[in-house]
């Protein structure tokens, strides 16, 4: 599982940040962008999660 978390304002524009970092973290340990288990935590609570076998960020 990769975890990131983002607390610099405004998070919308880090969002874009930390996808491409979780990809390149998923790339770097062999694991498929598809089969990746990733979790990106927003301020205020808000998160973002991808779960294996997704495709897609779904809001938590």
């Amino acid at each position: 599982m990769i975890i990131i978390a983002i607390n610099k304002a405004p998070a919308q524009q880090w969002l874009l940040v930390a996808l491409r970092t979780a990809k390149a973290a998923a790339e770097a340990n062999e694991v498929e962008w598809e089969y990746a288990h990733i979790r990106i935590n927003m301020p205020h609570g808000r998160s973002f999660s991808k779960l294996p076998g997704h495709l897609n960020l779904v809001a938590d």
